[in-house]
């Protein structure tokens, strides 16, 4: 068996500086990541799981919760189903009457 010689130097095929940087930094965002992932799941055993309660919406602001409000998008009186007030009418004034006559009983002819 024969030993083969060669004049050529090996070259090394290792990344210039600037893959290498970019590489390096890659890496230690990626692990960073990662660890910062694993470790914001992580509790003491034993302890309680505190969970919040899913807030309610309510879009008018008018103090009763959407799913209870009879007029979600006008702000109205918690005491009316969130709905506003009708305005108020003055005191001894009736309401219009659509049809001031009588009507004739339905078993008599016009």
């Amino acid at each position: 068996m024969e030993l083969k010689t060669s004049n050529s130097t090996a070259h090394a095929s290792y990344p210039t500086y600037p893959e290498g940087r970019t590489l390096l930094r890659g890496m230690i965002l990626g692990a960073g990541i990662v660890v910062g992932m694993a470790t914001s799941c992580v509790r003491p055993a034993g302890s309680q799981m505190t969970v919040k309660a899913p807030a309610q919406a309510d879009t008018d602001g008018d103090g009763v919760v959407d799913s209870r409000d009879r007029c979600p998008k006008v702000a109205g009186d918690p005491q009316n189903n969130g709905c506003p007030l009708p305005p108020p009418r003055p005191q001894g004034v009736m309401p219009p009457v659509r049809n001031p006559e009588p009507t004739p009983p339905a078993d008599k002819p016009l």
